[in-house]
């Protein structure tokens, strides 16, 4: 054989349905006519997760003595059953008329009859349907999730404000005015939350950072005389934690403060309990 154009040369072209029994090797792969030119009316899939939810996968063999002309397969195999699916996706399932088969001297081995065939094929445009619809779902979730959690530490900082000696801490965002990291340059988003709070030993600043910069965390106690450095580090705009152990602390409230580039950004009460 010589060399072959794909788009001319056809080893076989056959107009109308073909019938295969036995097994088919296509090592090239199976290609299907897709284009737009051939198509109209063309809308979403919607709903390819419901749809497959109702759909039964299956394990089942094949009745291979009693079908001996279609050559099936032996052993365990995975699939739909036809009259199921039709149930669901009729569009992919289809009815097929075997042809009478006889010997070379006329005479009928086996009558025609009808059954029903499936578009494995057609399967793929619901699952990426439903993996969309997955994708969807899980990131709704996240939001939810991310939205608690941030509720979540706010309570533990109304909390903590609650039972503080002196009721001028906000412990929820103390920024001065309206906000000065706002007015350097600085995120409103960049946040530091105390979780446990209130705490008897051990507990994490958890902290992010809207835009890159050297951050700083500071602890005072409730005159708002500094105590100690905890951390200083330059950081990407992320989210960061720092392990924070309480117990060299006398029970009592105290404040951690969080400075980007040098702005002092947001306050929080903590309240240390033994």
């Amino acid at each position: 054989m010589g060399e072959v154009n794909d788009t001319l040369d056809w080893a076989g072209f056959f107009k109308g349905r073909v019938n295969v029994t036995g097994k088919g090797f296509i090592p090239g792969g199976l290609w299907q006519n897709s284009d737009a030119q051939f198509k109209t009316n063309v809308q979403p899939l919607q709903g390819g997760l419901a749809a497959l939810d109702l759909v039964q996968p299956r394990t089942f063999e094949y009745l291979t003595n009693q079908f001996r002309m279609f050559e099936l397969p032996t052993g365990v195999q995975p699939g739909v059953v036809a009259q199921e699916l039709q149930q669901v996706l009729p569009q992919l399932v289809t009815d097929v008329t075997f042809p009478e088969q006889r010997d070379s001297l006329g005479n009928v081995i086996t009558a025609a009859f009808d059954y029903k065939a499936v578009n494995y094929v057609g399967f793929t445009p619901y699952l990426i349907s439903a993996g969309q619809e997955l994708a969807g779902i899980t990131e709704a979730q996240q939001t939810t999730i991310n939205t608690l959690q941030d509720q979540i530490s706010t309570l533990q900082q109304d909390l903590a404000t609650c039972c503080a000696d002196h009721g001028s801490t906000d412990g929820r965002s103390m920024s001065p005015g309206a906000g000065a990291g706002a007015r350097a340059g600085e995120a409103l988003r960049t946040d530091l939350f105390i979780v446990p709070n209130p705490v008897a030993d051990h507990t994490q600043l958890r902290y992010t950072v809207a835009t890159p910069g050297r951050t700083r965390l500071e602890v005072s106690d409730a005159s708002g005389k500094r105590l100690e450095l905890l951390e200083e580090a330059v950081r990407e705009a992320g989210a960061y934690t720092h392990d924070w152990t309480t117990t060299n602390l006398a029970p009592g409230t105290y404040h951690v403060t969080l400075y980007l580039n040098d702005s002092y950004v947001v306050k929080k009460a903590v309240k240390v309990a033994r």
